[in-house]
């Protein structure tokens, strides 16, 4: 827990914090922290399989290969 920076109590208060949040608390924290403009969606699978449904959607696409490189 040190190494973390974790008060020596955390293990008997972590239940009730978690405990004590609220949906108003999530929504909140998520119009702070999420922003839709912002989001990517990651599709993984068999690309000849799944490539022209994508498409259809007129989204931009980056391919990526098994590495992580851009690639056509």
């Amino acid at each position: 827990m040190v190494q973390f920076g974790l008060p020596d109590d955390y293990l008997q208060t972590v239940r009730s914090n978690v405990e004590s949040v609220t949906l108003d608390d999530v929504h909140r924290i998520t119009q702070e922290l999420i922003r839709p403009d912002q989001l990517k969606i990651l599709v993984v699978g068999d690309r000849q399989q799944i490539e022209a449904g994508l498409r259809e959607l007129d989204l931009p696409i980056v391919i990526l290969d098994v590495d992580g490189v851009e690639t056509t």
